[in-house]
């Protein structure tokens, strides 16, 4: 997905535009701005984390936290559920349960 060319809506020129990451085009759609904690805030308030390849990506916590609290989890730009999640980013039993209390 890292290679690919999105076509995105621009929001500023009421137009289409390409975008090479979904990184990309949150920055121009969304005034995504980065974080001290490598997180994005939108201006929405919502916060993204991305990997290096501009996926929707976060392997320690949940990789969107909406204003309203609600959070989603994402590997490499796929959604799981939260026990899909937990399989796939390995973390340990300790900290699948404090991401639950903190988040479920």
């Amino acid at each position: 997905m890292g290679n690919s060319t999105y076509k995105v809506y621009d929001m500023v020129t009421e137009g289409y535009t390409r975008a090479t990451t979904i990184l990309e085009d949150h920055i121009t759609n969304y005034n995504a701005e980065l974080q001290l904690n490598g997180s994005y805030l939108h201006e929405d308030g919502d916060v993204y984390w991305y990997n290096e390849l501009g996926e929707i990506h976060n392997a320690d916590g949940p990789a969107i936290i909406r204003n309203n609290g609600e959070a989603t989890w994402h590997l490499n730009d796929k959604r799981y559920t939260f026990n899909e999640w937990c399989i796939g980013a390995l973390i340990s039993e300790e900290t699948r349960m404090l991401l639950r209390l903190q988040y479920e």
